[in-house]
């Protein structure tokens, strides 16, 4: 999780939440085994987050806000992103600095 206080007050946030998965292939280095098994991979794999998944990242976030205590009249939601392997979400403060 990475804060911001800007000179005008606004608090704003970007948290990330990377969750691991065995199932990730590989990394492609010189290894022609793995380039093949990376070129068998099934082509059009559903990436998008399943309700569970989101309400995993919504928890963790409300986790970490509340253990870094910030945002603590709520936040506007600037840019999200989720998959079932993690997400992002930007936001700003409802209450600004010293508030």
């Amino acid at each position: 999780m990475h804060t911001e206080v800007a000179a005008n007050g606004a608090k704003r946030f970007i948290f990330t939440l990377e969750r691991e998965n065995e199932s990730f292939p590989a990394p492609v280095l010189k290894n022609s085994n793995a380039q093949r098994r990376m070129q068998r991979a099934p082509v059009g794999i559903d990436a998008s987050a399943s309700r569970r998944d989101i309400a995993y990242f919504e928890q963790a976030l409300a986790r970490k806000l509340a253990e870094v205590g910030f945002c603590k009249q709520g936040y506007f939601e600037i840019e999200r992103t989720v998959s079932k392997y993690g997400g992002e979400v930007r936001g700003e403060c409802r209450e600004g600095a010293g508030e």
